[in-house]
């Protein structure tokens, strides 16, 4: 697959991996970024993730085949209203926000079709706890899951077209509803980030001893609070977006955490070994499950 202008909004560890990979195997004729930040959009040119930039937004969208809303959830519900005086027939307009119902609500509400153009709901489910086009790499995308969130809207073709697009990128493309979709992240993305947080938070407040975490803490620690690294900002934004089922996830966590302090609590081996069974399985099967290892 190739293009011609493709426009990324955005320039981050997401926009950023998404322009190299566009540059580097000449996947686009043109990689356009748009920012707010000349000095950020300058280090994109230099890192070769884009072959142009602007901070105008119109001149950033004229005459690109695909635009890429590579921003948090809260500024791509901005940027797609803006973006409907420069839409232009035969626009197809992508996201990669990690929260989906209000952004598709929000497409619809605003009718990109009386414009020519259509967009997309999409969800790329690949990063890092680092940030910024510093960070970005080719690669980023190679066999992640990326979803594709349907509206009424939307037709087969241009559909079609946006998985194609990440499928060139290494992407597994897979269908769900936007609240389905939002559920199920709130579940597998966003809470194991609260979770992670709050485990670094607990040790370092038992403890109180910085040193004694850094000396003592091992690779099993260190894999599971990673994540807690990532922006504040960032995940605030994604959380407050899909409050109410970070909210639902957090209470099925906190029950199964009560269930195990409880076997604990009973002192009985029998019971805290059955309680750890039935996870050891469900991690294994997981394994073997193509596409879904480690």
């Amino acid at each position: 697959m190739s293009y011609g202008k493709v426009a990324v909004f955005g320039g981050g560890l997401i926009g950023g991996s998404l322009g190299l990979e566009l540059c580097g195997r000449k996947i686009a004729r043109e990689v356009c970024f748009w920012g707010r930040d000349p000095e950020k959009l300058g280090a994109a040119l230099s890192a070769g993730a884009c072959t142009l930039h602007t901070t105008d937004l119109k001149e950033g969208a004229v005459g690109s085949e695909i635009i890429v809303l590579a921003t948090p959830p809260a500024v791509i519900l901005e940027l797609m209203e803006r973006l409907l005086p420069a839409l232009e027939e035969g626009m197809l307009v992508i996201d990669v926000g990690s929260v989906k119902k209000d952004i598709i609500r929000k497409s619809d509400e605003l009718g990109f079709e009386k414009y020519g153009a259509e967009f997309v709901g999409c969800h790329p489910m690949a990063g890092s706890e680092k940030t910024g086009v510093q960070n970005a790499r080719p690669g980023l995308f190679e066999n992640a899951p990326c979803v594709i969130t349907p509206s009424p809207r939307n037709t087969q073709g241009m559909l079609e077209k946006a998985g194609a697009f990440w499928s060139t990128l290494g992407a597994r493309i897979m269908r769900l509803d936007p609240e389905k979709h939002d559920f199920a992240v709130g579940v597998l993305s966003h809470l194991p980030h609260a979770v992670s947080s709050a485990l670094l938070l607990s040790a370092f407040s038992a403890l109180e001893d910085n040193a004694t975490v850094s000396e003592l803490s091992g690779t099993g620690f260190r894999d599971m609070t990673r994540i807690a690294g990532a922006s504040a900002s960032l995940w605030a934004d994604i959380y407050l977006s899909n409050r109410d089922n970070l909210i639902a996830a957090l209470d099925a966590f906190e029950s199964s955490l009560k269930g195990f302090r409880e076997a604990v609590l009973s002192g009985e081996r029998e019971r805290v070994e059955k309680f750890l069974e039935n996870p050891a399985a469900l991690k294994k099967g997981l394994e073997e499950t193509p596409g879904m290892k480690g």
